[in-house]
């Protein structure tokens, strides 16, 4: 296993932190089963992780893209503006 770190940003950080830590395979995981494990370890997103967007290295992902322990990786609230 490998920690990554996850970075917050806007209303996300309503957690206290601009980051989360999270444990994945060495060998990767899909972008979906992060939003999962998410979701699952942390309350805040459990009703609106399927709005989140991830990123990784600067690049939006699509749910099936892996994340790699030496990815840069952050979490991305909907926006909206008028």
């Amino acid at each position: 296993m490998a920690k990554i770190k996850i970075e917050l940003f806007g209303p996300l950080t309503m957690l206290g932190k601009n980051y989360l830590q999270i444990d994945i395979p060495d060998r990767g995981i899909t972008v979906k089963n992060l939003k999962k494990i998410i979701a699952n370890k942390h309350d805040l997103f459990k009703n609106n992780i399927r709005s989140i967007a991830i990123v990784k290295n600067d690049n939006l992902t699509t749910e099936n893209e892996k994340i790699m322990p030496n990815d840069t990786v952050s979490l991305l609230p909907p926006v909206s503006g008028g």
